[in-house]
């Protein structure tokens, strides 16, 4: 494949990639992406882009020690490399599961799992739920250790209501999505992944018919129409990927995503756009984010109640001066001038509300401000 030296000669200029140094190991991967994301320089240097998805380095040797998978695309979102694809050539089509992507890091010091930034939070919490399942960490362990003698990373997605991403997994598993071999990068088949799966006693990601071109249209519409799905993968017999999501996962994920910060639900709450998202939650999801939207409303309003009485004390002083000097260090002090000039309470800790939302850092102190505690 390549190496430690070329890979960070390859992100060199590419301010989206991470290059993290583990001691002795280093992982590098990207943090967003555009068109010239994964396009390098060179054909080779393009190549070595591509393939940067948490890839981890022996830091002494420089070798590859993970290799996930390469860097993918949705169907569509590069309509002219989508033109080149042949229905009719070998292909293979799983599920697109709605997890996160665990994979093996072949330390020298031992093996590690990690998700694709390395180890992370959410891959403690599969070593926490394998090491409270005895069994089927033996298992996993096995599987691990036979891939590695054979220089193959697994490839696995976190499916757990312990980290939802969109959809809902009651039951939590670690699902054998893939394996890559690490010295040329080619996908073992399908039927390898069964075999496994079968032997260890290890979920495998679903398989689909495949397609010809003539069905692809209609399939592609089918997978569109998927409901409480996130869509699929295809894998191609010369290595080529690409993905198709559905409408439903899509919305849903844009709505979550709208969410995935405490100052973007407040913000929503108090613009009254909360009542559109909603519905495109799941109901458990959506009744825990309105619960704390109606707390934190509740607050807001109590608030400008306060605000309110505080003013109350002070409407009697007509001197301008008297009632800046009778006002000085009230936690108010800003908002009572703009009351006495007769702008409403609640309108003055709306505004307040709205601006600081902009920041985490912001919406934390406007919490603070408020006296609301409750955990997002």
């Amino acid at each position: 494949m390549f190496t430690l030296n070329q890979a960070i000669t390859a992100v060199a200029n590419k301010p989206e990639f991470s290059v993290k140094d583990r001691g002795e190991y280093v992982v590098i991967d990207y943090n967003l992406n555009n068109k010239e994301t994964f396009v390098g320089g060179t054909p080779e240097e393009t190549d070595i882009l591509i393939n940067l998805r948490g890839t981890t380095f022996d830091k002494q040797s420089g070798k590859i020690i993970r290799l996930g998978y390469k860097k993918f695309f949705n169907y569509g979102e590069f309509p002219e490399q989508d033109k080149q694809i042949s229905w009719n050539d070998l292909h293979v089509i799983t599920q697109k599961l709605d997890g996160s992507l665990i994979f093996p890091i072949y330390a020298a010091s031992g093996t590690i799992l990690g998700t694709r930034a390395g180890v992370t939070d959410v891959s403690m919490l599969v070593d926490q739920w394998l090491n409270e399942n005895k069994e089927l960490k033996e298992m996993y362990d096995e599987l691990i250790d036979v891939c590695k003698d054979e220089n193959v990373t697994p490839l696995f997605e976190f499916c757990s209501r312990k980290n939802r991403i969109v959809l809902d997994y009651p039951e939590t598993q670690l699902v054998l999505t893939g394996m890559r071999r690490i010295t040329d990068g080619t996908m073992l088949s399908h039927d390898v992944l069964i075999n496994l799966g079968k032997l260890y006693g290890i979920p495998v990601v679903k398989l689909h018919d495949p397609i010809t071109a003539t069905g692809f249209y209609s399939f592609h519409q089918e997978v569109q129409d998927l409901e409480n799905d996130e869509g699929i993968v295809v894998l191609f017999g010369n290595g080529h990927m690409l993905k198709i999501k559905s409408d439903d996962y899509c919305l849903k994920h844009k709505a979550v995503d709208g969410l995935k910060f405490e100052k973007d639900l407040f913000l929503m709450s108090l613009q009254g756009k909360l009542d559109d998202v909603l519905p495109l939650l799941s109901p458990e999801f959506a009744w825990r984010i309105k619960q704390h939207s109606d707390a934190f409303l509740s607050h807001v309003f109590d608030c400008s109640t306060a605000l309110e009485n505080e003013y109350e004390k002070f409407s009697t002083i007509v001197d301008q001066k008297d009632f800046a000097i009778a006002i000085k260090g009230n936690k108010f002090q800003s908002m009572l001038f703009m009351r006495r000039k007769g702008v409403l309470s609640y309108e003055l800790i709306l505004q307040y509300a709205i601006k600081q939302c902009s920041t985490q850092d912001k919406a934390r102190l406007l919490k603070e401000f408020i006296g609301f505690n409750a955990e997002y």
